[in-house]
């Protein structure tokens, strides 16, 4: 199976679940002027496509990715959950560098649940406390919020 992040920019928000109709179906409020008939049919279009398939470079393979954020610079921070480990990629999609590794140290990982980027920081939510790093990937510090 290819595991490849595609993101995909649609020109319409999605704000939750819409409506149902009789069937149980989600439906999406038209936003249209004109009225849609069958024949015509909705496009997406791939705009962006980061990592590569499982025959492309380790470093770019992306698997059970839990979360990602865009960084100040444009860059995409991408936090592995089966890997331990941030993967960092240009705002073209190609891969920069990457941190983080199991353990207990100073910056280690045992179970990665989200990421942040807010301004020159990279926060890391793992069991009980909280990673920061710098966007370049050096630790900086962890808390134990709690306790």
């Amino acid at each position: 199976m290819t595991r490849v992040l595609i993101v995909a920019l649609l020109g319409a928000a999605c704000t939750g679940p819409g409506p149902s109709d009789s069937t149980g179906a989600e439906t999406a409020q038209n936003r249209i002027s004109e009225p849609v008939g069958s024949e015509q049919q909705l496009s997406l279009v791939e705009e962006l496509r980061i990592g590569s398939a499982l025959d492309g470079d380790q470093a770019e393979q992306l698997t059970q990715v839990i979360g990602v954020e865009i960084g100040p610079d444009g860059e995409i921070y991408s936090l592995s959950g089966s890997d331990n480990d941030v993967r960092v990629f240009s705002a073209a999609g190609d891969f920069l560098r990457s941190w983080g590794r199991r353990g207990e140290g100073p910056g280690d990982f045992q179970r990665p649940h989200d990421l942040a980027v807010a301004r020159d920081t990279v926060a890391i939510t793992d069991g009980g406390r909280v990673h920061f790093f710098d966007l370049g990937g050096n630790f900086l510090n962890a808390v134990w919020p709690g306790g």
